[in-house]
């Protein structure tokens, strides 16, 4: 519950900070406020936009894990209840279906027993029968062979995620939209996707696997690449000469004034601002 009130206070607390960011953008450009001035005011608001950008995702994933695991719980708890009150009800057949479900595998191992009269004729005094007995060995959850336990590149992600669906390359390729040939060539770490291929590799991974960017210019590359975007029509965007935007994304230069502001909007997810230049 607690970790409930925090998400949802974080989550205003973003919604807060952004509209003042937009706040202040607008009087900048509006000529309301000094360049000195919206530097002061919009700094600590971007700071704390990225703190809260950074803690969201891990507590709503903390969140998530708590609601799986308890959910998952209480389902197996209900089912067995279930299944316990019905069972005598259940045809022979039925049961033999259910049990072959959650049983590997049943050893039935048989033991003689002697009667009483061999018992006292051969003074076993001391033997205990042994009655015939049975042992169960139920199923339990085994990562598939060569489930990657650590993710250090796309080849790692695309195997967890192909294993993760019980699917193979051949339909991954094709639900990315290239030959098996090219994912060929991803797997072995051969290659990597074009451009126009990673809004669909995206998708596929349900989330997206390259590292965050640190700094404008490489917040760039990856805003743009994972869009599938050019950097001509990234420029023709953001009104800028593709070789600029080149620059800033290779950090030889870096955007200043309105620009910085224009970029630091795009990267937060504000749209594409246009500037009254």
């Amino acid at each position: 519950m607690e970790k409930r009130e925090l998400l949802g206070t974080l989550e205003t607390d973003r919604a807060t900070v952004q509209a003042e960011m937009e706040k202040v953008y607008k009087l900048y450009v509006s000529d309301q406020i000094s360049a000195d001035g919206f530097g002061r005011t919009y700094k600590p608001l971007e700071e704390r936009l990225k703190a809260l950008d950074d803690q969201l995702p891990r507590l709503q994933a903390e969140l998530d894990f708590l609601r799986i695991k308890n959910l998952s719980r209480d389902e197996i708890v209900s089912e067995a209840q279930d299944l316990y009150g019905r069972w005598s009800d259940l045809l022979p057949e039925e049961k033999r279906q259910i049990i072959e479900n959650v049983v590997d595998r049943i050893t039935i191992d048989l033991s003689y027993v002697p009667s009483p009269s061999e018992i006292a004729t051969k003074r076993q005094r001391d033997h205990t029968p042994a009655l015939p007995f049975c042992t169960a060995t139920m199923r339990t959850e085994r990562k598939p062979e060569g489930y990657p336990s650590v993710l250090n590149n796309l080849a790692d992600h695309l195997k967890k995620r192909i294993l993760d669906l019980g699917t193979n390359q051949k339909e991954a390729a094709r639900q990315i939209g290239v030959g098996t040939g090219s994912f060929t060539h991803w797997m072995r770490k051969h290659r990597n996707p074009t451009i126009r291929r990673w809004p669909k590799v995206i998708q596929f991974l349900g989330y997206d696997p390259r590292q965050a960017s640190e700094g404008i210019g490489q917040g760039l590359v990856r805003w743009r690449q994972g869009r599938g975007m050019s950097q001509k029509e990234l420029a023709a965007q953001l009104d800028v000469d593709p070789t600029t935007l080149a620059k800033w994304e290779r950090g030889e230069r870096c955007p200043s004034g309105d620009r910085q502001m224009q970029c630091t909007m795009l990267l937060c997810n504000l749209g594409f601002p246009r500037l009254h230049l």
